[in-house]
């Protein structure tokens, strides 16, 4: 009897050791992969959604993830959430208090607390405790504690909090950057915009008509104003792609129409080169924005006469 008690006890004993390997392994191999996505991470949401998942892991709940700050745009799973639950959020980012339980009024109770109560980087988190039990739920909230702290101590260990203030720091450069190049643009525009109407009008001035060398130079700095718009009007359109602003207004156009009017553009620059045009005249119409497509095949023609030997042929087929 005494062997056989021995015996179940080490058996017991190994099976719990056996089950507590396997869930070491298993968070080990959760905070590996875990550890990767805030490595591979490219914006501070994705820093946010991978701490909100992991979280959801670890807690086995509905869990929302809001940042440290109130900005931005909400998501979905944020905006569904009731008046109530908002309030007590916005109590939380606001240092008002750190945690709280809050019921959303339709019988749920959630918690609402910082993910860290020491680094509010980490932004606020509402748990779904689910239909509980008043006495039950300092005991439910104690266990999502537990499991937050030891979540903090490990997101402050992979140091998360330099990693969201350099995303941030990327994304506010990037911000900067691209009103810097739009307002600098803009002002550069209204006074080319005043060289270019001049330089057109001289350009067809009866005076200067008669005088070969004033007709050249005429025509030079408004072709050179012109390729300076051009030049401006890319860099704005390269800011407002980065931005996800530019919205394509196609047309059915014929191809051809796109490829004369980026040569006539550009019929000055062209001028050392013999440009051959070898094109189908029978091709089918296209669904394009005529504009775009224009300025992308002019980038083509510029980079071929910049780069090709002065005399040389340039064929566009």
């Amino acid at each position: 009897m005494v062997v056989a008690g021995v015996t179940s006890h080490l058996a017991n004993s190994m099976k719990q050791q056996t089950e507590l390997a396997k869930k070491r392994e298993k968070e080990m191999g959760n905070l590996y992969a875990f550890s990767r996505r805030l490595a591979a991470a490219s914006s501070a949401a994705d820093i946010y959604r991978a701490i909100e998942e992991h979280l959801a892991s670890l807690v086995q709940r509905k869990v929302v993830l809001f940042g440290a700050a109130a900005d931005g745009e909400a998501k979905p799973e944020q905006a569904a959430l009731s008046q109530r639950l908002h309030g007590a959020i916005a109590d939380v980012q606001a240092g008002r208090t750190l945690a709280t339980t809050v019921d959303d009024g339709a019988g749920d109770i959630w918690l609402v607390r910082r993910v860290s109560q020491k680094n509010a980087d980490f932004g606020v988190i509402a748990i779904d405790l689910g239909s509980v039990p008043p006495d039950a739920i300092e005991e439910v909230r104690k266990r999502v504690d537990d499991v937050l702290s030891d979540a903090a101590a490990t997101l402050e260990r992979l140091d998360v909090a330099r990693a969201l203030n350099e995303v941030k720091m990327r994304s506010e450069t990037e911000l900067l950057r691209e009103a810097l190049i739009g307002s600098v643009s803009h002002e550069l525009r209204t006074p080319l915009a005043s060289i270019l109407g001049a330089a057109t009008v001289l350009s067809k001035s009866a005076v200067i008509a008669k005088d070969e060398r004033l007709t050249s130079l005429a025509g030079v700095v408004r072709d050179e104003a012109e390729r300076l718009n051009n030049d401006i009007q890319n860099l704005l359109d390269a800011t407002r792609i980065s931005r996800e602003q530019v919205r394509p207004r196609q047309e059915w156009i014929e191809p051809q129409d796109i490829v004369n009017a980026a040569l006539e553009r550009r019929r000055r620059r062209l001028s050392g080169h013999h440009v051959s045009l070898d094109m189908d005249s029978n091709l089918p119409f296209i669904y394009v924005d005529p504009v775009l497509v224009e300025q992308a095949f002019g980038q083509i023609v510029d980079n071929a006469a910049k780069y090709s030997p002065p005399g040389s042929p340039i064929t566009v087929a």
